[in-house]
């Protein structure tokens, strides 16, 4: 080898080096600024806690059941495709006649209504959430049980419906545990019940700020989060910027996307084993949903909705059937991708559709995807993106990692390592998918009590 040749394979060496090391250097926080999200100028709030009950017009659930009754017949799908050009008109049909014919509202208000709903205006937006304390904080035989607050988010296109199953499961005591929870439970700015920013930019990052002032107005010094889909980037970005507030991490979509990421995925599609251990080769590395192929199938929509969101927003805001169908499709494919294989779409494989709509309404009734789909463009900020906060920041807060097998993308304990540097628990389950406190409450709850109790007795 000349002498030349050496010189260059040294220095790329070095070169190589050097980035690894980098890469594996703390990425340094930003201060977060004092943002006003509300009409207007700045004012000083009160921050007083307010309740009411959902309370839909008339006229709004007349307006409704007019649309419905005059929806046009569905364009054919065509022959043998199921889901794969979007959902079908089988499925569409089941949904419209249900909706119709079955579906009733002022029971569903009354359903939503079981729990008080919390309203308090943070940083010019008026923000929703249910607040649950625990029924009871002795145990049978009289021992008193530790009440640990936890903080739980939802995603998109999802609300506050979606953990209504896994309440009673989080908030009534077990025998075999000495702690219970009390669980506060937000609607994300621009989602559902809670208001829109009149700015841009008002990302995960600045989510986490408005919950953070939240849990302080509720008197929570310390808690635990939890988060699925942009919740758990709002959970993560939490247990960045407020580590001494937060106890404990849990996400059922534990993310990290560095460029250290990049290289070793780059490995492992040649020799996973590199990166894979041998119980995720099996679980997880051959998973439809795991693949490059199902990730640009299925999320044509991401792109859409981080560049013209507004655009898409109109139909949706128009047509209950056009916005039943755009959040439905996600509600088959993302519970499992082998519902793309079905007529029906399987919606009724994991739920009910007085659930799925039950969520649909949620939205129509506040006229809110435009500004929940928001949160994809004001993800690719320059505050977040140039200095790799959401998912650069390395998070040394006790974390948990749920992976439950049809979750959209799955990251093998090699890279999640790379960020959460403290991973006190990492599950992997054989059934369940992206919405997994509404698909699995139980398998849920019960991940949430093994993480919680490993934390207490650390």
């Amino acid at each position: 080898m000349s002498w030349f040749i050496k010189y260059v394979f040294v220095a790329f060496v070095g070169i190589v080096l050097v980035f690894i090391y980098n890469q594996t250097q703390d990425v340094p926080l930003p201060t977060l600024e004092d943002k006003w999200w509300g009409k207007g100028p700045k004012i000083v709030e009160t921050r007083k806690i307010t309740n009411r009950q959902i309370n839909v017009p008339e006229e709004v659930i007349l307006d409704l059941k007019s649309r419905l009754r005059n929806t046009k017949p569905f364009h054919p799908s065509l022959d043998g495709v199921n889901q794969f050009y979007g959902i079908h008109v089988t499925a569409l049909n089941n949904v419209l006649n249900y909706w119709k014919n079955e579906y009733n509202w002022t029971e569903r208000q009354a359903y939503l209504n079981q729990h008080q709903h919390f309203f308090v205006n943070i940083r010019g937006l008026e923000i929703h959430f249910l607040h649950i304390k625990p029924k009871r904080i002795v145990h049978e035989n009289g021992r008193k049980l530790k009440v640990l607050p936890m903080l739980i988010m939802h995603g998109w296109p999802g609300s506050v419906r979606e953990f209504y199953d896994i309440i009673p499961k989080l908030t009534e005591p077990r025998n075999d545990k000495d702690f219970v929870f009390e669980l506060i439970l937000p609607s994300l700015p621009g989602f559902g019940f809670s208001e829109t920013s009149t700015k841009p930019d008002l990302s995960v990052i600045q989510m986490g700020q408005i919950f953070a002032d939240l849990m302080n107005i509720l008197g929570f010094e310390k808690f635990y989060v939890q988060g699925g889909d942009w919740g758990s980037y709002v959970a993560q970005s939490m247990a960045s910027f407020y580590p001494e507030r937060v106890i404990g991490l849990h996400s059922n979509m534990c993310y990290c996307n560095t460029k250290m990421t990049y290289v070793k995925f780059l490995i492992g599609n040649y020799w996973p084993g590199l990166i894979y251990e041998d119980y995720e080769m099996s679980t997880i590395y051959n998973t439809t949903a795991n693949t490059l192929k199902f990730l640009t199938e299925e999320t044509g929509y991401f792109h859409i909705q981080a560049t013209k969101p507004d655009t898409v927003g109109v139909g949706l805001r128009d047509s209950p059937m056009g916005l039943a169908a755009y959040m439905l499709e996600k509600f088959s494919t993302l519970t499992n991708p082998n519902y793309r294989n079905l007529e029906d779409a399987g919606l009724t494989e994991k739920f009910t559709l007085e659930q799925l709509l039950d969520n649909v309404m949620i939205f129509w009734v506040t006229q809110s995807m435009t500004s929940a789909m928001r949160i994809y463009a004001q993800y690719f900020t320059d505050f977040d993106m140039n200095r790799r906060v959401i998912h650069g920041t390395k998070i040394y807060t006790p974390t948990a990692c749920a992976r439950f097998k049809y979750e959209i993308l799955h990251l093998p304990k090699s890279i999640l390592s790379e960020r959460f540097k403290n991973l006190v628990y990492l599950s992997q389950y054989d059934q369940g998918g992206h919405f997994a406190a509404f698909e699995e409450p139980d398998l849920f709850a019960e991940d949430i009590y093994m993480f919680v109790e490993k934390v207490e007795k650390m």
